[in-house]
């Protein structure tokens, strides 16, 4: 068990106290943004320094060139102040031809080392007390972590001598990813122990003692409710939870916001309509109503592959008789030549897109996460046949995977994850027109609520 220096405070949040005292020689800790991971774990690790003179420790990253943050932080937070006296104890050394690693040195022997995991053999041939893998969740290399327990095992280094002997703890830091991220993995099948923080634990946040919340505390909650309202996001970085599915492009989708069961009768006279299409191998095209309320709703979809533009157009009038669709207000399509003559000739007024994915990707995120979009049960008209047998989404809710896409897939079948060539169309011809309406409307942020609720439950 380690003991703290007699100056040192132990910490009031039951969830710090239980990392100070933990002895699991490989530890997560993770929590939604803002709950203090870096800040205690930074603390600890310079109380370990201050305790045990010759301890040896490693601050890493995936990349060396991100560390700049490493460095701010300690110097910001804690260094600018000192830990436990008046005197900081602690020199900053940069690399050199005795030790090729940027350090910190204390007074006591104590060295603090920073590295890049993108440049281990500087790291790997030295023995440590305390790593600790900060933004771990870009860490997918598991083998690494073997590399690094290797330099610690048994306490090697021979600087952390407690009650029940040597020791040595690799500690990492993430905000919660997909369920099946490999460090969740490890934390499933007992590998690793995990530590979760919430926003109590930040000591700027919340006064153990009188039980109440700081000013800051609430304002800062405040602001991660406003910044991810809804779906995946949330999950992870304001609850902490390991909630995202693997693959998604817009990770605000959740099915109980964005799914509708709305038919032709509930769109009313005042409302507008419009169309898009992504042509190609597969023409995919949507029919969207956006209502008075500046909500967008994909009423109907078609995916054919190998039809003619001209029977893609014909596809889409028949939909606007069938449902008795007034005229369009104009369609955004993409950029081939031939298929606008043919709409003109069609009677269809219609915009290019704009086809820059990164910006697109992005105004159909903050669209989705601030319930802009909506998409019918059921969508899907007349699904092409040709494609049933290839495409499992077909079979499904083509709705419910229109901006899903997995960077691993092919195409094949999948169980779980949904066909990236499948979603890719619908995904182009729904971005077209998102984009182009959120950049004619100037959507705008509705309120959030449940700032108190959120805290209450923290």
């Amino acid at each position: 068990m380690i003991i703290p220096r007699q100056e040192f405070k132990t910490p009031d949040s039951p969830r710090v106290r239980a990392f100070y005292y933990c002895d699991a020689p490989e530890v997560l800790i993770y929590g939604a943004r803002n709950t203090s991971k870096s800040f205690t774990i930074e603390h600890r690790l310079l109380t370990l320094l201050e305790m045990y003179p010759g301890f040896q420790a490693l601050v890493c990253r995936l990349e060396y060139k991100s560390l700049g943050a490493v460095f701010s932080q300690l110097e910001g937070k804690i260094l600018k102040y000192g830990l436990t006296d008046k005197k900081n104890p602690f020199v900053f050394k940069n690399s050199s031809k005795t030790d090729p690693r940027p350090h910190l040195l204390c007074d006591n022997r104590s060295k603090l080392c920073f590295g890049g995991l993108d440049n281990s053999s500087k790291l790997l041939g030295n023995e440590y007390d305390f790593v600790w893998v900060n933004e771990a969740d870009r860490l997918y290399d598991m083998s690494v972590l073997g590399d690094l327990r290797g330099c610690m095992e048994g306490g090697r280094a021979g600087n952390w001598i407690t009650s029940r002997g040597l020791k040595s703890q690799l500690v990492l830091d993430m905000n919660p990813s997909h369920k099946k991220h490999p460090l969740w993995m490890r934390v499933k099948n007992g590998t690793t122990t995990a530590i979760k923080f919430r926003h109590k634990d930040h000591p700027l946040f919340y006064c153990w003692e009188t039980e109440t919340w700081f000013q800051h505390g609430i304002d800062t909650v405040q602001g991660l409710l406003d910044s991810y309202p809804s779906g995946f996001d949330r999950e992870r970085m304001v609850y902490g939870r390991f909630a995202a599915a693997e693959g998604l492009v817009f990770s605000s989708y959740s099915p109980e916001k964005h799914i509708t069961d709305m038919s032709r009768d509930d769109f009313g006279s005042d409302s507008k309509w419009y169309y898009s299409c992504d042509w190609g191998g597969i023409n995919a095209s949507g029919i969207w109503c956006q209502t008075p309320d500046e909500t967008l709703h994909l009423f109907k979809e078609t995916y054919r592959k190998g039809e003619s533009v001209e029977d893609t157009i014909n596809r889409i009038k028949a939909i606007q008789k069938r449902y008795n669709i007034p005229a369009f207000d104009y369609g955004v399509i993409d950029h081939e030549i031939d298929t606008r003559f043919q709409l003109d000739k069609a009677g269809l007024a219609h915009k290019l897109a704009d086809k820059d994915i990164a910006k697109g990707i992005e105004t159909c995120k903050w669209a989705f996460s601030n319930g802009k979009v909506k998409i019918n049960r059921h969508s899907l008209d007349d699904p092409d046949p040709t494609l049933l047998d290839t495409y499992q989404c077909l079979k499904d809710e083509i709705e419910a995977y229109v901006y899903l896409s997995d960077d691993n897939q092919t195409g094949a079948k999948s169980d779980n994850l949904p066909d990236k060539k499948c979603s890719d169309h619908a995904i182009d011809h729904s971005r077209y027109l998102v984009q182009d309406r959120l950049a004619t409307d100037n959507w705008s942020l509705p309120p959030v609520l449940g700032t108190i609720d959120l805290l209450n439950s923290n």
